[in-house]
């Protein structure tokens, strides 16, 4: 058993810097509903239909049979909408599923077919990670595409079923071994990328709190989540089940110089077909305090964590159990600088910790 005490780095001052600028985001998504001239939209409408004029200031879906009202309003009108309409805009969903169904892949940002693309200011708010759930099973394609800069909050819901694979299968190789298919990321992505099973985050400032991520899966990384692009993502109280990527992070990849925190997260049963089967980072950096990591594997290193090439890893109090991979089953710290404060890491096959900068602290 390993009881993390160590220091791998020499770069102590800048991840407390960088610590200061999450929290720094916190405060400054908390007082994003005060400002003047945003709209707010009452999701009433659980089927999966596109805003009939967006821009005019009323979510309204465009109608398809005598059934629906003409003041209904679904989620994906409800983004189109706030897309359209300039300032810090408002969702709010009621309980129960809403199933997006209108597939189509397509590089455009409008939002009306496919994921749901956000490119303004935006609040998200369901009723609860068990009682609203946005589920894109027969989608095809990932569930939030966000586009950066700007700033998007989502809270109490639960994101089941995006696939990310970049685009019809014809747009992407693959390979089969006995008979069985056998994905993989391709050297060079899909323009639609294969990344972010459930969101993409491409640059934005971007706070997820009280959620849960089920069933999603991505070609290449981030089975669940993607973030990258000088991103920065707080999460709280978020938990990952049953998510997989192709490529690295079963569950979560923080990449191309980006910030995240997780507080108060679990990871189970996540996998990874190359690295991190809950939790990649690479040239990024990645705080992790009070996380839960069991059952979580990798094909290559990290079954709970893999640690790239990150300027800064924190984890902290955090339990590592139960994980496994080819090297490093509990975290494998490839050539980052890692932290490890009071965690627990054990039972992980076919070792705890791989890194050559932390020296193993035994029980006493």
């Amino acid at each position: 058993m390993f009881k993390g005490k160590g220091n791998g780095g020499k770069n102590t001052g800048k991840g407390l810097v960088k610590l200061g600028i999450g929290t720094l985001v916190v405060a400054t998504v908390s007082g994003f509903g005060g400002i003047a001239g945003a709209a707010s939209f009452q999701v009433n409408l659980r089927t999966d239909l596109p805003d009939d004029n967006p821009g005019d200031g009323v979510c309204r879906a465009i109608q398809t049979t005598d059934k629906e009202r003409r003041f209904d309003c679904s989620l994906r009108a409800a983004i189109m909408e706030a897309n359209a309409w300039p300032g810090a805009d408002k969702i709010v969903l009621g309980f129960g599923t809403y199933r997006l169904t209108r597939s189509g892949y397509s590089v455009e940002t409008a939002g009306a077919a496919g994921d749901l693309d956000i490119v303004d200011k935006l609040q998200i708010f369901g009723k609860g990670k068990t009682l609203t759930t946005i589920d894109a099973s027969n989608l095809g394609d990932r569930i939030f595409d966000i586009h950066g800069p700007g700033v998007v909050t989502m809270e109490k819901m639960t994101l089941n079923g995006g696939t990310a694979m970049g685009g019809p299968r014809d747009n992407y190789s693959y390979s089969t071994n006995d008979q069985t298919e056998e994905l993989s990321c391709p050297v060079v992505k899909p323009a639609d990328e294969a990344d972010g099973g459930a969101i993409l985050n491409r640059g934005a400032i971007v706070q997820l709190k009280d959620m849960f991520f089920e069933n999603n899966r991505a070609l290449c990384d981030g089975g669940a989540i993607e973030s990258v692009g000088d991103a920065i993502m707080v999460m709280t109280g978020c938990d990952f089940a049953y998510n997989t990527a192709i490529g690295n992070g079963g569950a979560v990849e923080n990449d191309e110089d980006s910030i995240m925190t997780i507080t108060t997260a679990d990871f189970q049963w996540n996998n990874a077909m190359e690295n991190g089967g809950a939790l990649a980072s690479d040239d990024s950096m990645l705080f992790l305090t009070k996380g839960t990591m069991t059952y979580n594997s990798a094909r290559g290193m990290g079954g709970g964590i893999w640690n790239g090439d990150s300027d800064s890893m924190k984890v902290a109090s955090t339990s590592i159990t139960y994980n496994d991979a080819a090297d490093g089953g509990g975290i494998y710290n490839n050539d980052g600088f890692l932290k490890l404060r009071n965690n627990i890491v054990e039972y992980n096959s076919p070792n705890d910790i791989v890194d050559q900068q932390i020296q193993e602290e035994l029980p006493k």
